[in-house]
Formats: structure tokens, C-alpha cells, sequence
């Protein structure tokens, strides 16, 4: 039968005549706007652009479909279009039957024959005189279920899909994709004061809630529905429960999703995720993202997953090789499950605390991520990006798995994250102190893994220049030490090398000449003559010994223990370096002030090579060079040296580090000489009161 149409005529074979088309027309259900729903950049770029498709790409959770209904509710309601269709995309038999719908309703195409009525859907809206339409493909799970069936560009016509898909596939001409992030932390906490109302109790820490959400509308959304449907609650209590662990995620979740979301917080990636569990190797996706949630939100390593601790532990779904892991993480990226860029991989903190909340074998993978840490953590540390983010990893890790470490094996990445805190003194001893009420909890208190991070703790307090309480601390610990692991235990000997640094920073390098004397001899009769610890206790025994009166028998058991470690460490390695550095401090004590400036200069250019210009010998090093050549006669030259040194030190360095203060008083001794133009031969070390000082090594 032949109807009109735009003034064309188009003949329907067999099919009935179709009831009359009212303009405008809908087909599909626009989902109802959020309440105290926040107008976002994206509202304002969906309205200016004029390309014929759009793509609106995130993971589950930041309000692409809330995005897409705003948009079609204004063009409906501001009627600029005539025709407006909303399909569920997430798989292609719903397209098919929404577009077959849309045949049937507006070109008379037969009932029962899909195919052909969404393709005579697909042909009415490429007509060069189409109704002004817009299609909405909401949650797109697959590209190439719209293989055949993408709407065409046409100038009458949009088209907005929404996505957590980010493929190549989504790209082509007349296409944008536009990605969709969090909420800010300002449009998260108005959101929250909207909701809750803003003179509400219920609003008490909003902000701190608004942050612990991270920006994600989904969570903020199901936090205010919470709140709201339990009498008494409070922004401060939700977050209580968020913090508790023993609490499951899915449980602060409302009975009623709110705001037209489907799912609750904790499943709202579980489809993405069983997705890309079906890519081989089957179920690697779930394993990658079950380590990717104890480490790091902010970024992870990208190295870490191809590392072989990580390989193996994958081993469980055949032998996994790097290509293969990579291409997992490829998908999981595709899918906005997390962010890879090649270099760090992201993942939110709530997507981290859903995996927990339901993986498996916790501490086998939190131990193997620990692994692949300690082996990718370069030694020595020469780059301080690089170092803060194994950093916060491995504390993230441990926070995460906690249990996983309180074991009698005093996991070496723990060591490692200590060691590296070295510049931040102060968060280096409160996370010894940490360990040690952890361990002293799991462990009890005489327990050795206790004693270690109560001998790191002492040890950073006194770096951290409170002298005082580190002397007490190592003396208590000391005691205990003798009596529950007697006196030829290693830590035992840590420790009384630890006590004699602090006798002669004390101002005592007598003493602590002699306590290092009979330490060595200890070291000779327990350990072997080239254990790495005899070695460290001879480089103090040299430095007490030059801080006591006697620079010539420290410059020659300097030089003596350089040739020992050049055998043993090779020129390259850190204590090397640093029997070098001392080695010229005590020469130029010693009377040749020109060979210490021309020593620290090779020590500081390899310095700079293998640790890099941020390490804190490097530091050391430079404010030595700068004392000597202030004392061989270019003191304006080292004034500018040791002002810009005091820069990087408070750029470098965590508040109250003792470098820091030596460098300040370096600074201020030698601009006072050179406002007088006086020069007065300063005094050795720390025993040098008023004069400048050295740092040395020790």
C-alpha cells in the first residue's frame, strides 16, 4: 500500500497500515534525573558540539547515562527533535528490537521481521528530509554489536552512546568520545549538601565522606540514599562503616537503588569484570584486579604485574607470559575497570575495595605483589618519582594485607619501604612504630621482627634530630635484646653500632671511637672479615676516630677499608661512595685542603651519575665540597653553593632533618665571614661548636 512521506512515496508490501505517527515521537524510556543532580562540563559539551555522534566513555558509576537522559530530556523538552529513541545497548539483540520497533511504529515494516524493520529504521533516518532525531544507545558493553547497526551521520540527527568501552573501534569519523571522570571535590560535597540538606546533622563530615568516595556519583548516590533511609545517620558514621573492614561493601548499600542506577555499589562492575574474565586466559582479568586492589589507587607501577614473582603467581591458568599479562591489563583499561597508560596503572579506591571485598587467597597475592616490589625497586634509589611511587605502593600493601606480613619472615619489602623513608625522617618513624606495635601484637614483644622495627624506630627518631629520645630508646632496646636473643645476635650488634653513633653525635667521639673498637673485635670473632657489617663498623670506627683528634689514622683506615670495598662492593656501590667521601673530609683535616675539594669533586660527579642529584649523600656530599671550598678560600663561591643547597634540602628533605640544619648553620657561619671579611679556621665535625660542619658518613 503506498503512504506519503516527506512528500516522497514508499510502497509497504503485505504490510498492515500502520496507525498515524504522532510528531513528536518517542520510543524507549528516558531514565528520571537524579535528584540533586549536579550539571557537569560534559552537560555543557554535549549541547555545544555539533558532531553527529558522541560517545560518552567511563567506568561504571560516574553518571554517563544521567549525562545522556539530561541532554534528551532538554532537546524533548526545548522541542529540537521531532523524533527521540532510547535503547538499551548492552547487547545487540535489545538494538535490533528497539530499532525494529521503531521500523514497525514509523515505516510500517512487518511485525516478527526484525532484521528488515531496523534496517528500514536505519534508512528513514538517513532520508535527506529525516524528522530532527536523536537515538541514545545507553551502556554499549560491546562495539561490534553495532556492526551494521551504528544510526548514520546526518545533519537532522544525533547520536549519543554511553560506555565503559574505550576500543579503538568506538573511534571513527563523526565520532567523538568524550571521557567522563569524577565528580570534583567540590560538585561531590554540594552534592551531598543538596541531598542531605545543607543545615542537615546529617551532613556532619561531608567533605571528609566526599573525599573518601573519590569523586564517584554512584557511591555518593548510594552514601545519601543510605543515610537518608536509616534514622540518625550521619556523613561521619557512613564513614565509620566504610572504614571498617569487617563491614562489606555491600552492605551500605541502600535496599532501593537510588537515582535510576541498577545495580548497588558493589556490583557495578561485576559484569565489565566477568567480561574480561572470558578473554584468555579465562579469569587472569579477576586475578590482575585482585592484586591491583592492594596496592597503590593513585598509581601502580606498570612493571610491577610483568614481574616474575607476579608471573608466577598467575601460573594458576597455565604459563603466563608478559604479553600475556599486558594484554589483560589492555583489557581491563578498555572495559574502565582501571587506567594504563604503558607507565602507571590506576584503579579506584571503591573498584579496589569491591575486588577485596570478594577475592580470594588474600595473602598469597598480596606476598607475591610484595615480591615483584622489592624486585623492581631499584638499588640504588636515583629517581625520587620513581621511589615515591614504590613508595606509597608498598604502604598501601601493607595497610591492605596487613596479616599477610605479621609473619616470623620479616618480609624484605618492609625493609625496603623503611630504608627508603629516609628523606621523609618523620614518616619513617612513625611507620617503624607501626610495625612494631604490630608485630609486638601478632608476635609478642620479644620477638625479633618486634625488636627490628623498634631498633628502625630509634633510629629515625634520632635522624629526625631528637637525639635524646633516640639515646633512651636504643639503651632500653639494647637491654631487651640481651635478654631474649643474647649477646652474639646480629641485632645485637645493630644496635650497639646504633648506640655509638649516637655517642659521638652526642658529642662524645671518644667513646664512640672505643664502642666501635669492640664492636669490631665482636665482628671479627662472629662474622667473616668481608661481611658487609664489619665493613660498615670499620668506615665508624674510622670516622670517631678522625672526630676524636686523629684525622692522619682516619685517612689511613679510610684508605684501607676504600680498597677492602672496591674488592668486595665494586666501585658503584653506595658504602663505596661514601668511604670516598669520608676519605677526602679527613685528608683535607688532615692539611690538604686542595685534594679533599678535588676529591669531593669526583665523588660528587659519580654520586650524581649512580644516585642521583635528589639522594641525600648527594646532598651530604655537595655540603661538604661547598665547606672545603669556603676553607680553601672561595668562600663567595661557597656561599652560593650552600644557599642553593639549603633550597633542595627544604625541597628534598621531610621537615626537621638534621642535613637541613647543618646546611642552615653552614650557610649562616660563612655569610657572616664573608659580610666581615673575616675568616677564623673552623673546628672538625660536630665537635666544631659555632665553626662550620661536616657531615660526613658514618
Amino acid at each position: 500500500m503506498p503512504r506519503a512521506f516527506d512528500n516522497r512515496i514508499e510502497l509497504v508490501v503485505g504490510a498492515p497500515r500502520p496507525a498515524p505517527v504522532q510528531w513528536p515521537h518517542r520510543i524507549g524510556t528516558v531514565p528520571p534525573l537524579a535528584a540533586s543532580r549536579q550539571e557537569r562540563a560534559a552537560d555543557e559539551h554535549l549541547m555545544a558540539a555539533d558532531a553527529p555522534c558522541q560517545v560518552l566513555s567511563g567506568m561504571g558509576g560516574v553518571g554517563k547515562t544521567q549525562l545522556a537522559a539530561a541532554f534528551a530530556t532538554r532537546l524533548w523538552e526545548r522541542g529540537e527533535i521531532d523524533l527521540l529513541v532510547w535503547v538499551n545497548a548492552s547487547g545487540r539483540e535489545g538494538v535490533i528490537a528497539a530499532f525494529a520497533q521503531a521500523g514497525v511504529e514509523l515505516c510500517g515494516a512487518e511485525p516478527g521481521r526484525d532484521e528488515l524493520a531496523a534496517n528500514a529504521f536505519l534508512n528513514l533516518l538517513a532520508r535527506p528530509k529525516a524528522p530532527r532525531w536523536l537515538v541514545v544507545l545507553d551502556d554499549l558493553a560491546d562495539p561490534g554489536a553495532l556492526q551494521g547497526l551504528w544510526p548514520p551521520a546526518h545533519p537532522q540527527g544525533r547520536t549519543i552512546i554511553t560506555t565503559r568501552r574505550r576500543d579503538a573501534a568506538l573511534d571513527a569519523e563523526g565520532r567523538t568520545r568524550i571521557d567522563i571522570g569524577l565528580f570534583s571535590p567540590e560538585e561531590s560535597l554540594a552534592y551531598l549538601r543538596n541531598r542531605l540538606g545543607p543545615h542537615s546533622k546529617r551532613i556532619t563530615e561531608a567533605g571528609a565522606l566526599a573525599e573518601r568516595l573519590g569523586g564517584l556519583p554512584l557511591a555518593l548516590a548510594q552514601a545519601a540514599a543510605f543515610i537518608l533511609d536509616q534514622p540518625g545517620l550521619t556523613c561521619e558514621s557512613y564513614l565509620e562503616l566504610l572504614d571498617d573492614r569487617t563491614v562489606a561493601l555491600a552492605e551500605l548499600s541502600p535496599e532501593v537503588a537510588p537515582d535510576g542506577y541498577h545495580s548497588p555499589l558493589n556490583a557495578a562492575w561485576s559484569l565489565s569484570i566477568e567480561q574480561a574474565d572470558r578473554s584468555e586466559p579465562p579469569g587472569t582479568a579477576s586475578d590482575l584486579l585482585g592484586l591491583a586492589a592492594f596496592l597503590d589507587p593513585a598509581g601502580i607501577p606498570a612493571s610491577l604485574f610483568t614481574a616474575e614473582p607476579l608471573l608466577l603467581h598467575l601460573s594458576s591458568h597455565g604459563d603466563m607470559r608478559p604479553h600475556q599479562v599486558n594484554a589483560a591489563l589492555a583489557r581491563l583499561h578498555r572495559l574502565s575497570l582501571l587506567d594504563a597508560d604503558g607507565q602507571l596503572v590506576r584503579m579506584h579506591a571503591l573498584v579496589q575495595r569491591a575486588v577485596l571485598d570478594t577475592a580470594d587467597a588474600l595473602d598469597s597475592a598480596a606476598l607475591a605483589a610484595a615480591d615483584a616490589l622489592v624486585l623492581i625497586w631499584p638499588d640504588p634509589e636515583n629517581n625520587r618519582v620513581a621511589s615515591t611511587v614504590l613508595r606509597a605502593n608498598a604502604m598501601r600493601l601493607y595497610v591492605s594485607a596487613r596479616n599477610a606480613f605479621l609473619q616470623d619472615r620479616l618480609h624484605p619489602m618492609l625493609l625496603r619501604l623503611v630504608n627508603s623513608l629516609g628523606t621523609q625522617v618523620s614518616e619513617a618513624v612513625v611507620f617503624s612504630q607501626i610495625l612494631e606495635l604490630d608485630f609486638g601484637a601478632a608476635l609478642g614483644d620479644d620477638h625479633v621482627n618486634t625488636m627490628t622495627a623498634r631498633h628502625d624506630a630509634a633510629r629515625w627518631t634520632g635522624e629526625r634530630g631528637d637525639l635524646a629520645t633516640a639515646v633512651a630508646e636504643t639503651d632500653e632496646l639494647l637491654k631487651d635484646q640481651l635478654r631474649a636473643l643474647g649477646p652474639e645476635h646480629p641485632e645485637v650488634l645493630a644496635t650497639r653500632a646504633m648506640q655509638a653513633s649516637w655517642q659521638g653525635r652526642s658529642g662524645d667521639p671518644v667513646g664512640a671511637a672505643a664502642a666501635n673498637d669492640a664492636l669490631l673485635g665482636d665482628c671479627l670473632r662472629l662474622l667473616d672479615a668481608d661481611d658487609p657489617f664489619t665493613l660498615t663498623v670499620r668506615h665508624n670506627l674510622a670516622h670517631w676516630r678522625g672526630e676524636a683528634g686523629d684525622p692522619q689514622g682516619a685517612v689511613a683506615a679510610t684508605e684501607a677499608l676504600l680498597d677492602d670495598r672496591l674488592r668486595i662492593l665494586g666501585p658503584d656501590h653506595r658504602d663505596t661512595l661514601r668511604s670516598r667521601h669520608n676519605l677526602a673530609g679527613w685528608k683535607g683535616e688532615a692539611g690538604d685542603r686542595a685534594a679533599a675539594v678535588a676529591a669531593l669533586r669526583s665523588v660528587l660527579d659519580d654520586q650524581l651519575r649512580i644516585l642521583g642529584p635528589d639522594h641525600p649523600d648527594t646532598l651530604a656530599v655537595r655540603n661538604d665540597l661547598a665547606r672545603w671550598r669556603a676553607r680553601t678560600g672561595e668562600v663567595d663561591a661557597a656561599v652560593k653553593a650552600f644557599r642553593k643547597l639549603l633550597t633542595d634540602c627544604d625541597r628534598l628533605l621531610g621537615p626537621g632533618h638534621w642535613y637541613r640544619d647543618i646546611v642552615a648553620h653552614n650557610l649562616d657561619y660563612w655569610t657572616e665571614r664573608q659580610r666581615s671579611g673575616q675568616y677564623r679556621g673552623p673546628g672538625r665535625g660536630f665537635s666544631g661548636g659555632a665553626s662550620n660542619i661536616g657531615i660526613g658518613s658514618y
